[in-house]
């Protein structure tokens, strides 16, 4: 016998060794036996509703098994069954554990079933879609179907918590900033899920002009803007409207926020901007008489010491009684009072005979300077250095009833004041005059053309009845003045 046939014989002794060797008397031939090594189920766990079946699979591992049988068992027959080919049964709410068993070796494998009156099917949130303002909240409902379902307990949850949060288990959206976030809502039972897409605004809360009472000349033109408030509103958009007359509006298409304004002719005519959001509003008034006060480029005026009070409305004028125009503005004069006979401080009504006196003061050569170029005012004095502001005139604000009347107001915004002068009445022969000299900064204007200006403002004095009042218009002062030469 050779080597080779000794190696073969000790290989076939070796593999029958490992094999259990079973004679089948019809083929007379021997047959190998292939062990079960373990076995699998499709599903480990399930639910199911009452009385509803569901398949259960075995799969026994090698393939080539010689033995594949199997048995089925349920730890709880009473909550559900299973018969010899896996169909597992539903009979009453509980947990049972289904058991596979192999013949071969007793490998094992087990699902646990869920028994309740019905599993849901569906959920749906009671809207798709929501739009919330900043800070505003909102409650979504959801509903589980099927209606006899037994756990319809439901868990909420947000995409993104910086834009907005909702509560777990109460399904209460809070808005927390501008942008989108999606609410999602799911079922306990069944794993079903539904969204809803909440948009969050930032409302607007307000909207200005860039300028209120823009000074246009007949055809000049201005741009006008808007700027919307808060700066990160979620919609911008505006709208421009005008009314009146001796305007016209010359849209941007580039650009929504601004507009550009044309002065056509004469006229009051306002521009209005409205917020797409919320309808807010604001206003640019173009009104007749900006011109008259600083001219195309700047204007100078000085006091009208020849205009007397009686000019307009008898003896003491159209605008109350007091000082109307006998006693120059504080800063024409040379500072101070005289005891001089006719100088100011007397009682005597007539400018005429005071004349020899002012004449030695600054008022022949004083005068002041509105100008259109950034609102800017000077006090041209004869005597000390020149003082400079800026000015507002308001034309809008008017009185056109009562004790007296008025066709706007002209207010200084920093610098000196336009007159500088105490009141006609803070001098030393009203002894029990409780108040301090007034320095005006504020005054009503009573008329404005080309070639006239009245300047007023109510003073501290006494009321019909003898008592002190503040603003008292029956003590006003009041000023004329003219286009310097």
């Amino acid at each position: 016998m050779n080597k080779i046939t000794i190696y073969l014989m000790a290989v076939a002794v070796i593999f029958l060794t490992a094999c259990t060797e079973e004679f089948d008397k019809d083929s007379a031939k021997y047959k190998v036996d292939t062990k079960v090594t373990s076995v699998e189920l499709n599903s480990t766990t399930l639910t199911i509703v009452r009385n509803a079946t569901a398949n259960l699979r075995a799969t026994v591992k090698p393939d080539r098994a010689t033995n594949p049988a199997i048995k089925w068992s349920s730890s709880n027959n009473d909550v559900a069954s299973v018969s010899e080919t896996g169909v597992v049964t539903a009979k009453e709410n509980g947990t049972a554990t289904i058991t596979v068993t192999t013949e071969d070796g007793g490998k094992t494998a087990t699902c646990t079933v869920t028994v309740s009156e019905s599993v849901a099917t569906q959920v749906r949130i009671n809207k798709t879609s929501t739009t919330l303002n900043v800070g505003q909240a909102e409650a979504l409902t959801a509903t589980v179907t099927p209606a006899n379902t037994s756990d319809k307990a439901v868990t909420w949850s947000t995409s993104d918590e910086t834009i907005a949060t909702v509560t777990e288990q109460g399904g209460v959206v809070n808005a927390i900033a501008p942008g989108e976030a999606t609410i999602t809502v799911t079922t306990v039972s069944g794993g079903q899920t539904h969204t809803c897409t909440v948009t969050v605004l930032r409302p607007v809360s307000g909207v200005k002009i860039s300028e209120s009472l823009p000074f246009l000349l007949v055809g000049e033109e201005i741009i006008l803007t808007a700027t919307v408030e808060p700066a990160d509103a979620s919609n911008k958009g505006v709208t421009w409207r005008v009314a009146g007359s001796g305007i016209v509006m010359i849209t941007d298409t580039d650009a929504k926020d601004r507009v550009t304004v044309q002065r056509t002719g004469t006229g009051t005519g306002t521009v209005t901007v409205v917020t797409d959001d919320g309808a807010k509003t604001a206003d640019a008034k173009i009104i007749d008489g900006w011109a008259n006060l600083t001219g195309a480029v700047s204007k100078t005026w000085t006091w009208d010491f020849d205009a007397p009070p009686s000019t307009d409305n008898g003896q003491f004028g159209p605008w109350g009684w007091g000082s109307q125009n006998n006693s120059g503005p504080d800063w024409w004069n040379p500072g101070g009072y005289t005891s001089n006979p006719g100088g100011p401080g007397s009682n005597d009504q007539d400018p005429k005979s005071q004349e020899e006196w002012y004449l030695t003061g600054e008022y022949t050569g004083a005068t002041m300077t509105f100008s259109k170029t950034g609102l800017t005012f000077e006090k041209n004095k004869t005597v000390g250095a020149k003082e400079e502001g800026t000015f507002k005139l308001d034309l809008s604000k008017t009185r056109t009833s009562g004790w007296y009347n008025y066709v706007g107001e002209l207010s200084i915004v920093g610098g000196p004041t336009v007159l500088n002068g105490k009141s006609a009445n803070d001098q030393v022969f009203l002894a029990d005059e409780p108040a301090a000299p007034i320095v005006p900064k504020e005054f009503v204007v009573l008329k404005l053309t080309e070639t006239q200006l009245i300047l007023g403002f109510p003073e501290d004095g006494k009321d019909n009845n003898g008592n002190w009042r503040l603003g008292q218009w029956s003590g006003s002062t009041y000023w004329y003045f003219k286009p310097a030469e």
